[in-house]
């Protein structure tokens, strides 16, 4: 199942709310992959 597609049950497409939690989800995910460099010993799977 797509994530976008799950959210677009709760949220209106395009809408502020909408466009602010997809952000903040794409934030979150650069955030981790650049954690992951700091602990690269431990294989992290990516």
């Amino acid at each position: 199942m797509n994530c976008l597609d799950i959210i677009g049950e709760y949220y209106e497409c395009g809408s502020r709310l909408y466009e602010i939690l997809i952000q903040h989800g794409e934030n979150v995910a650069k955030k981790a992959l650049n954690a992951t460099k700091n602990v690269s010993h431990l294989n992290p799977d990516l």
